[in-house]
């Protein structure tokens, strides 16, 4: 029951984009809250 490279590929796309909106998002509401 090993993940095959796809399910590798296809869960680090998942996961980087959620920690990508997670870090990203706040970001730039903070930026734009500043002026």
């Amino acid at each position: 029951e090993t993940l095959s490279t796809a399910d590798w590929i296809g869960g680090l796309l998942i996961v980087g984009s959620g920690v990508a909106l997670v870090f990203m998002v706040p970001a730039g509401d903070e930026k734009t809250s500043q002026h």
